[in-house]
């Protein structure tokens, strides 16, 4: 089985049509996550699924504007 370690730069899913995103469950599995960079993306709140990251150790919001607390 192959593990995806990190997904390259530019290297985004082709998703254009994409419309909703739930991310209340969308890192439940993603445990081994230790870096997740939300800067620039205007979310409002980070989702409460990434409490669930155990090896989280950088989170980055620069300049997401209306993210609240």
């Amino acid at each position: 089985m192959a593990y995806i370690k990190q997904i390259p730069s530019g290297m985004a899913p082709m998703t254009p049509k994409l419309t909703v995103l739930l991310p209340e469950s969308f890192f439940f599995y993603m445990k081994g996550l230790t870096v997740l960079d939300l800067s620039y993306t205007g979310i409002e709140r980070v989702p409460e699924s990434v409490c669930d990251l155990e090896n989280m150790r950088a989170l980055l919001v620069g300049d997401c504007g209306p993210l609240s607390s």
